[in-house]
């Protein structure tokens, strides 16, 4: 009988954990995108559906029948979030929002309500959210990740381009510079010694005698 009840219990775990990953959607959007968080009512009769942040005291979005209610809304969201279908036709409650930024990040979870009465007033809807959407916005926009990928990939070849252009300029400096100090040490090695003492003894003897014959 204990066993019976271990593998109910678990057998019940598991049916929340699968319901759960099922309601649970994660998104990815960049800047500037407009985004639809999708939620489908189980049933058509729809009084109020409540869009929340589970981070932010205030709601992202209410409205009951077909009137949107901004006086509890949190002011980020104001403008910014609309229905998909404002009427909830066939228990549409998908909510767009719009220009999105890194502040909307987030986890957002949906609520309905059923029509009971003609109240007006808005109410907190307490129930179990029927779908949650966590929300990631990506600050790095497709166009600069990929410009950043070829980028990279371009400097990948052009340095090591660049290096061996500078280890050829500086092998063809090198050969000219000994090919200039070789040709220096041949040059003064073909020139003749000039003894100055044996040449200036003829030019002092004929001196000498220009003076006798004067």
């Amino acid at each position: 009988m204990a066993s019976l009840k271990i593998v109910l219990l678990m057998s019940f775990c598991q049916t929340l954990s699968a319901s759960a990953d099922q309601q649970t959607q994660h998104k990815t959007a960049h800047p500037g995108d407009t985004v639809t968080l999708s939620c489908q009512a189980p049933k058509p009769s729809i009084a109020a559906v409540e869009w929340t942040r589970t981070d932010l005291e205030k709601y992202v979005y209410f409205q009951r029948g077909r009137r949107p209610l901004t006086q509890d809304q949190d002011p980020h969201y104001v403008d910014r979030v609309e229905l998909h279908n404002p009427e909830m036709k066939n228990g549409d409650l998908s909510l767009t929002l719009k220009t999105v930024n890194s502040n909307d990040s987030g986890r957002y979870e949906c609520r309905y309500k059923e029509f009971q009465s003609k109240r007006r007033k808005r109410a907190a809807i307490n129930n179990e959210p029927i779908r949650i959407f966590v929300l990631n916005v990506n600050d790095e926009t497709p166009g600069n990740t990929e410009s950043g990928k070829h980028m990279h990939g371009h400097y990948g070849i052009i340095i090591p381009l660049l290096a061996l252009l500078i280890v050829g300029v500086v092998g063809v400096v090198g050969v000219v510079v000994l090919r200039k100090a070789k040709g220096h040490l041949n040059d003064n090695s073909d020139r003749p010694v000039v003894k100055t003492g044996l040449l200036q003894k003829p030019q002092e003897k004929e001196n000498i005698e220009e003076i006798i014959q004067v």
